[in-house]
């Protein structure tokens, strides 16, 4: 199965050294990006391996990361 990861860095190259910035200025944006990664993460590793899960919890997770 061909999946994309959505990295934020990859979603927006254009703010790549906004992102870098902020990561050393701003614990709310850490936080806030690291919470990201992990949804996605996770949200990648469930259709890279195939998880069975609910339609229920794959949405609440994909609304998350939005």
């Amino acid at each position: 199965m061909n999946v994309d990861k959505h990295d934020l860095a990859q979603e927006f190259p254009e703010l790549r050294e906004t992102m870098t910035e902020l990561k050393t200025t701003s614990t709310h944006f850490v936080k806030l990006f690291d919470e990201y990664q992990e949804v996605t993460h996770e949200i990648y590793r469930i259709e890279q391996q195939d998880i069975n899960v609910s339609d229920e919890v794959f949405e609440t997770l994909k609304l998350k990361r939005v």
